[in-house]
């Protein structure tokens, strides 16, 4: 990451920090100089670099859990620790098995979960959170706290 790139991430964290009053290791000079600095970067220079997925990092990490399932997923595991595919898949109905197979190996794959298999017969398997993905679950509650409380503001969602 190039000095120009770190300088806009820092300014645009800072920035929607600062207006959620939760910035408290800067100060306001910190964040206006940061604000300038992220101005005077060359228009084509940002676009550039936020074209592709690898480059951008909050497009490369919501692109992990961003699927329509996913946290759903996770947060019935934040709220059962060690739960088994069939419990995961009563608790959403409408997903098909194998939608919830493909989501479960995306997470456990991005290390947001983990997947542990008991040597039984028949075999058993628990899905549970890892330390990361314990760890995106405070910032997940505010999100779907956000929607709870605008869910009647949006228009409704056409059926496709």
């Amino acid at each position: 990451m190039n000095e120009s790139h770190f300088i806009l991430v820092t300014a645009k964290v800072c920035y929607l920090c600062f207006r959620n009053n939760t910035l408290q290791k800067y100060n306001d000079v910190t964040f206006r100089l940061l604000l300038l600095k992220m101005n005077a970067l060359n228009l084509k220079e940002n676009l550039e670099k936020y074209a592709s997925t690898e480059q951008c990092p909050v497009r490369n990490i919501l692109s992990r859990f961003s699927g329509k399932w996913s946290i759903l997923v996770l947060c019935i595991l934040s709220e059962n620790p060690a739960t088994r595919f069939s419990e995961i898949s009563k608790a959403i109905p409408d997903i098909s098995s194998k939608v919830l197979s493909d989501t479960l190996k995306n997470l456990e794959n991005n290390r947001l979960i983990a997947r542990k298999l008991y040597a039984e017969i028949p075999p058993r398997v628990e899905y549970s959170l890892t330390p990361l993905g314990k760890s995106l679950m405070p910032i997940l509650g505010n999100l779907i706290g956000w929607a709870i409380e605008n869910f009647n503001k949006f228009p409704e969602k056409n059926p496709s």
